[in-house]
Formats: structure tokens, sequence, C-alpha cells
């Protein structure tokens, strides 16, 4: 006996779709989404948003694109049909947000449509309203050139999806991350966002590709003051954007954007690579922030991946992971504390921005505390105290010979001169704009640091074990392994493979012979499978030791300092690269101005 319950049968139009939906539709936010990279997708300069409650009562987006033809308009809500692609070729070289011929349809199916459009060619408007999925009759209507689309009762036909939507100002947040995103990558457009009928953005189209006018609107100034410019090329691939300078971190990654030929996507391995670029100058877990565009050639490229076009799959991802975390760690090399007579700004000379109840400031005045030495005697005592650590001279630092041949003026030094000492922990100074004030331990480790790693230069030698380890591994550790072992072994590593799944480790490199072997090579694959390489690790493992002594080395608090010698400790860290941050990511410095300064003491009020 049989029965219609377990037999094959083609679902309905309407449930087909709905299904689909559930792929591309997930919240009001992607409604948004897929609206505003329509209208980008058909050359519009000029984008109005409106949202009603987040998106629960109402969404709306207007554009002055080129529009649809009005014979056109019951495909534009039909499943699969675009005019983003034509053949299997564009799919592989694409240059529109869009191209499943989804969007328009998927909106349909879960919700009440409305789309009017015109073309500059029209004699007039068509307008086409979807209710249950089923498109009405065309009507002509007035409308200038370009579209409107108009998404109320959503999810009305599948209430069981509209139960998992949160509450309106949670709505209305995603909304706004993905308009955000879209804003700072289209900066040639105009853009102009309401929510419950209150202007929320007002964007002017930017007639250059300097992103910064826009960051500062859309992502507030702390970011933006801190933004490092960026630009770097490679084999088929350009890289422009912004990245956050080391003082400025977030508690988690969401202020980090990164763009692959225009489009917004989630890529963990590129976004861990660039992370890992900022490796021994964030404190803790602390997130860096940027905005980064990639442009690679199409055809290396896929975006056909994941329904809502997030994820992409790159030809040789590790290769650009790679790319992308070796021009983000140049940028930073390149930070320097130089300051010019005609720009002193807080954004420039800035090691780190604290909250204001954080600051303890003293103003300028005379007084015995702040005794100035002149240029002859701070001069000829430094020559007498070139060796910063004359009680543990295990680590001498020193200040070039003709950093204190002379007395530098104060305008020219970043740092500017030592004026005190406080409780043997902070050093202050005065520069140009106002007040340092120094943490001379945090300082002074993170230049013996950066001589240690001149001086080492990836010296690896082996040791052998004295009892050979016996790895088992995972059928994926094992491809992974296969891959790294040529590497392994110029880092000092003899390993033999024992069984399909077994590995024996005789030895490892000398500076890892403390280490535990099991562990050393899970950290090591893990880090691999996220995207990091065999070289970076290990470098890793190697300044972790470097950066371990010369936490030992710095010169400890409650060390009394001469003035000669915190100028000396000033002078180093102008030189020094990464002065700004120790090895464990913390601020060595801090720059008050006289404006703050001021404010702190009611001056001017």
């Amino acid at each position: 006996m049989t029965t219609t319950k377990n037999r094959i049968h083609i679902l309905s139009s309407l449930l087909a779709s709905q299904i689909a939906a559930g792929e591309v539709i997930e919240r009001p936010a992607s409604i948004i989404k897929e609206l505003v990279e329509n209208s980008l997708d058909a050359g519009a300069t000029r984008i109005e948003v409106f949202v009603e409650q987040g998106g629960l009562d109402r969404l709306e987006v207007r554009d002055n694109g080129v529009g649809i033809h009005y014979q056109d308009l019951p495909l534009a809500i039909a499943a699969h049909a675009t005019s983003k692609l034509a053949d299997s070729d564009g799919l592989f070289n694409l240059s529109s947000y869009g191209f499943r011929g989804e969007a328009l349809a998927s909106i349909a199916s879960v919700a009440r449509l409305v789309l009017v459009s015109a073309r500059q060619d029209a004699d007039f408007a068509g307008q086409l309203t979807v209710e249950n999925g089923c498109a009405q009759a065309i009507e002509p209507t007035a409308h200038p050139m370009g579209t409107r689309v108009v998404v109320d009762r959503l999810f009305h036909t599948v209430p069981a999806r509209k139960a998992f939507l949160k509450s309106a100002r949670a709505e209305w947040a995603r909304i706004e991350d993905v308009l955000i995103a879209l804003m700072l990558v289209n900066q040639r457009v105009a853009f102009d966002v309401y929510h419950n009928q209150q202007l929320v953005y007002q964007l002017p189209a930017l007639s250059s590709d300097d992103i910064l006018p826009r960051m500062r609107k859309l992502v507030g100034s702390a970011f933006s003051d801190a933004a490092l410019p960026i630009s770097a090329s490679g084999d088929g691939w350009t890289l422009t954007g912004m990245i956050s300078e080391p003082r400025y971190t977030r508690a988690t990654a969401d202020q980090q954007w990164l763009f692959v030929n225009g489009r917004l996507i989630k890529d963990r391995q590129l976004a861990f690579s660039i992370k890992l670029a900022y490796d021994d100058l964030l404190h803790g877990n602390r997130q860096p922030a940027f905005v980064l565009f990639v442009t690679i050639d199409g055809a290396l490229v896929d975006v056909n991946v994941h329904p809502a076009k997030t994820e992409v799959r790159f030809a040789d991802a590790r290769a650009l992971s790679d790319a992308l975390r070796y021009a983000v760690r140049e940028r930073l090399s390149q930070l320097s504390l130089s300051v010019t007579s005609e720009d002193h700004s807080d954004s420039v000379i800035s090691g780190a921005s604290l909250p204001l109840t954080q600051k303890v400031a003293l103003s300028r005045f005379s007084s015995p505390l702040f005794a100035r030495e002149s240029p002859k005697e701070w001069s000829s005592q430094v020559q007498s105290e070139l060796n910063w650590q004359a009680k543990s001279p295990a680590v001498p630092v020193t200040v070039s010979q003709d950093m204190m041949a002379v007395a530098v003026p104060v305008d020219e030094m970043p740092l500017g001169q030592a004026r005190a000492q406080i409780q043997g922990v902070y050093v202050l100074a005065e520069n140009a704009s106002g007040l340092i004030i120094v943490d001379m331990h945090a300082a002074h480790e993170r230049i013996v640091y950066e001589k240690f790693k001149q001086q080492w230069q990836g010296q690896w030698s082996s040791q052998p074990l004295l009892v050979p380890v016996l790895l088992e591994l995972t059928p994926t550790q094992v491809a992974n392994l296969a891959e790294l072992l040529p590497v392994l072994q110029e880092k000092g590593f003899e390993c033999d493979w024992l069984g399909a799944q077994q590995l024996v480790v005789r030895a490892v490199p000398g500076l890892l012979a403390k280490a535990n072997v099991q562990n050393l090579f899970a950290d090591l694959l893990a880090s691999f499978e996220k995207g990091s390489t065999v070289a970076h690790y290990f470098e890793r493992q190697q300044d972790n030791l470097l950066a371990t002594m010369a936490c030992h080395g710095a010169v400890r608090a409650n060390r009394q300092l001469t003035l000669a010698e915190m100028n000396a400790l000033l002078r180093q860290m102008e030189q020094t690269p990464n002065a700004g941050q120790c090895n464990h990511g913390r601020p060595t410095w801090i720059q008050l101005s006289m404006s703050e300064l001021d404010k702190l003491f009611l001056r001017g009020q």
C-alpha cells in the first residue's frame, strides 16, 4: 500500500521562492543591501533610503540610475532573471554586485513589493505591485528617471520567520552596519538615509578617492584621527585604504571593513593575517581597525560561493594574505615621531589616547622640580653617561654621538626635553605641543627589544631531543605537514614519518629546546590553518623570547634617572620603530596638549 505522503513531487513556485528567500533575505538589513546594490549596479549617483521601525514596518530605496524598461518589469521580479550576466564566462569576471537574479524575486515572495521605474528615453514610467508572490498588471505612472522600490508587510506570508526578528532598534543597527559599508566603498555616490522620518546620514558625492571625509562621518573622529593611509600593489592585486595606528584599538572587530573589488567580504584568513601584522603592537586581545580596498583580477577570485555574496574564494588565498600582512606591517614600520614646525597636532604626535579622567598633568611653571639645565650642562652630562644600564651592563643601550653633541631646540624634538621623574616610574617631558608622560620601563623595553631583533636576524640552530617525540596526527594535519616539512627542516627540525598518521620528531630549533613539542606542533598547525605561515610562526616564537629578554633587561621602576638619562631615553625612542607601544602593546607615552591642560585648570572659561 502506497501513500502520497512519501511520493516525490515538485514544490509550488511560491514555496520554492520562499525557501530560496531564506538564503538571501534573512532580515530587513538583507533587503536594504540587495536594493542599494541594485541601485549601484544601475549607475546611480544619488540614493535615498527610507526606513520605518527598523524595517519592520516599511523600507524604501530610491535612485537616479538608468531604470528598467517598461516591458521588463515582470522579469525584474522573476527568479534567475538579470541584466548583469549573459553567459558563464561573465561569472568569473564580475564587475557588478548582483548576478544571480534572485533578490527582487526573493523579496517579493516574503513581502509586499512595489516597483516603480523609468528610463530616460521612456515617455512614462511603469509600476508593478507584487502581493503574496503574485504580480499584478503593470500600470503606467509618472516618475523621474530611476527606480523606486517599496517593501512592507515583511514575512507576512511566513510568520514563523518574523518571530526570529529582533526589536526595531536592533534591526536598525543591522541596517546601519550594511549602509555604512556600502557608503564607505561608494564615495562618488550621494546618500540620504532616513529612519522614522529623521535624516540620519546626508553624504554628498565626493570627487576624489580620499576616504577620510566619509570615515569621519560614518565611523567617528577617533578612528579617523588615528588612521594611516596605505597603498601597496603586487602581482595582480592592489591595496588601498586606511589602517589604525597601534594606539587606536578596539575590544572587538567591529571596525574592520575589507572590500574585494568593491564588495564587502568576510574572510577569516585575510582578517587574521592583517591582525598578525600588528603582532607585538596590540595589548592583550585588542583588535586593530581598518578600511581596506583590495582590487584583484576577476579571474583570480570567485564570488559565486555564498548566497549573500559575503564570502569569496581566491585562486591563492595564502599568497594574498601574506602579501597583505607584509604590506600592513611595512606601513606600520614607517610610523615616525617626527614633527614639523607647521604641524604640531595631537593626532600626529600622540603616542596613545586616554580618557580625560585618566590623565594627570602639571602645568608649565618654574620650580626646583622642573629645573632646567643649560645646553652646555646637558651635553657634558650626557657625554659621561652614555651607558643607560650602568648598573645592569648586560643590556647596554647608547645614544649616538651626533644626537648628544648639541642641545636640540625643543620645537624640533617630537618627545621634547625631560623635565622631571615621577615616583621612579614616569618621565615628564616638554615638547612644542605641551606635556609628554613616558612610562620609562615600557619605553626602554621596546628599545631593547628592537635592538635584539636587529642583532638576532633569524639565527636558528638544531637541538637533538634526548627522547624523540611521537605525534599522532589527523588526516588534515598530515596534509598540512606534508606541505610544511621542508620549511620546518630549514628551521632546525628533524622529523620522520613512521606511518600514515604518525610523525617522530628527533630535533627542534635550539631556541625552542624547552618547548613542549606536542603543543608546539598543535599551535603551529592551528596557526597555519588560520592563514599564518611557518616563517611567520617561528618569527613570532623568536620575538616572544626576545621580548622576555628585553623585559628583564629594561630599566626597572624606582630607578632614579638624571635628566641626561631621561633625555637619552627620549632620543632613543625617537629613533626606535614602534616606540609608541611596549612589547605587550601597552602605550609607552601619551601627549597632553596645552589646550587639554588649560581645560583641566579651567583656563579661558
